[in-house]
């Protein structure tokens, strides 16, 4: 059986109103897990104007960034975007990072493919 923070906190009679981050959607970056730092943004690799990129899109949209991993993971990286569950894939890091910028300063996904 798996456990969820909002039954812990239920038996708990914590209230959970506000417990869950809030935002508009989520945006899913493939990164090896075995180069997690502590923090996303301290990756092993994972560059600082990437770093930059994603906390602007972040802020500017209300939406929340996180890493994912699996054990088959593609050798591209790829993006998802969450509730519309698209995903994209990129040649490299750096066309990741202009793709992401353009696409949600422009609000155009047309490249992006439905999962």
């Amino acid at each position: 059986m798996r456990t969820f923070c909002s039954n812990l906190a239920r038996m708990s009679e914590e209230p959970i109103m506000g417990s869950a981050p809030s935002a508009k959607g989520f945006l899913f970056i493939s990164w090896p897990k075995k180069y997690w730092g502590e923090g996303q943004y301290q990756s092993k690799g994972f560059p600082e104007s990437l770093k930059e990129a994603l906390i602007s899109i972040s802020k500017s949209h209300g939406i929340s960034v996180n890493l994912i991993s699996r054990t088959n993971m593609q050798e591209k990286p790829f993006a998802i975007r969450m509730p519309q569950n698209i995903v994209c894939s990129f040649n490299s890091v750096d066309e990741m990072e202009k793709t992401l910028l353009n696409d949600f300063s422009t609000q155009n996904f047309s490249q992006w493919q439905q999962r």
